[in-house]
């Protein structure tokens, strides 16, 4: 079977799933050994119940999504994959890339934060909240004025200390966006390639992004929520640590059942200390999006 290599998040990954979602991590393949494999299995059909619930056996985790397929993630190293029908297909590559990719960072001991990232002049900003609170689009508006796309969904997160910044790795080329904020944002004329969630949100490519091979600073995290005003508040101390772990957490009971979700608070806690964290409310009205971007444009030249 084919074999496709990537590098992604510090790690050699061979898989045998193609990924178009990774192609700019794509490298040539070289006679060293890989740090993580992405492979097909016929034996795991009957691993989990069928309901993206996690099951552990020793230190790997199973789990199933209905007409889609399993999976077996073991030791942070491996992520076995047992497709019910297509093995190519857009679902079984989200999954693949989002709980799949989530375990196996988690079971490398790593910091793993839900969100959409971009460039600016000193560092990576990185947007947060809750599902459809705005994310993407954000992102996908600051690329417009010419900000790179550092990453949409999952990103791994190197905590800082006092002699090292706190890195964001890159980790997507693709916006997920809602057909208004195409619409609005004028990106109606590239790819689309229809979510497997939701008939109106569509996966897009950027036109702006970063140099992946390596990480970047991460110099502000903004957790979204909507409102009447825009407004941008600084968070401190307990605050700021609670909507870091609050806000970006990724699938917490693949945490729990690993018992890992202290060692991602840790990580919120240390991450809040080295990095400015703040509540940014806005209103939903995309005709306002400008006004927003601006705003935000604005804090990100005096941080």
């Amino acid at each position: 079977m084919a074999a496709f290599t990537y590098h992604h998040s510090g790690l050699l990954v061979r898989s045998e799933l193609e990924l178009p979602e990774w192609h700019a991590f794509a490298v040539e393949p070289d006679d060293r050994e890989p740090d993580a494999h992405i492979r097909f299995a016929s034996d795991l059909g009957e691993a989990a119940p069928p309901d993206h619930r996690p099951v552990m056996e020793g230190d790997a985790l199973r789990f199933s999504v209905p007409d889609v397929g399993t999976w077996r993630i073991e030791g942070g190293r491996e992520i076995a994959i047992e497709p019910f029908d297509e093995p190519s297909s857009i679902e079984v590559r989200l999954f693949t890339l989002g709980s799949a990719w989530g375990t196996l960072g988690y079971q490398r001991g790593w910091a793993m934060l839900h969100g959409s990232a971009v460039m600016g002049q000193q560092g990576a900003v990185l947007f947060c909240g809750p599902q459809e609170a705005g994310k993407s689009t954000m992102a996908a508006a600051l690329t417009v004025r010419g900000l790179p796309l550092v990453g949409d969904d999952l990103s791994r997160v190197v905590p800082g200390r006092t002699d090292r910044a706190t890195l964001l790795h890159p980790s997507s080329t693709r916006h997920k966006l809602w057909q208004e904020a195409i619409d609005t944002l004028d990106l109606s004329g590239r790819e689309l390639v229809q979510d497997y969630f939701r008939a109106e949100k569509y996966h897009l490519e950027t036109s702006e992004t970063v140099a992946v091979d390596r990480p970047v600073p991460l110099a502000a995290i903004y957790a979204l929520e909507f409102g009447d005003e825009l407004s941008i508040e600084r968070l401190k101390g307990g605050g700021a640590a609670t909507s870091v772990l609050k806000e970006t957490i990724y699938r917490p009971r693949f945490l729990e059942a690993m018992g890992r979700l202290a060692e991602q608070a840790v990580y919120a806690a240390q991450i809040a200390g080295s990095v400015p964290v703040y509540r940014l409310t806005r209103p939903r009205d995309l005709a306002l999006l400008d006004d927003v971007c601006e705003r935000v444009l604005a804090e990100m030249r005096v941080e």
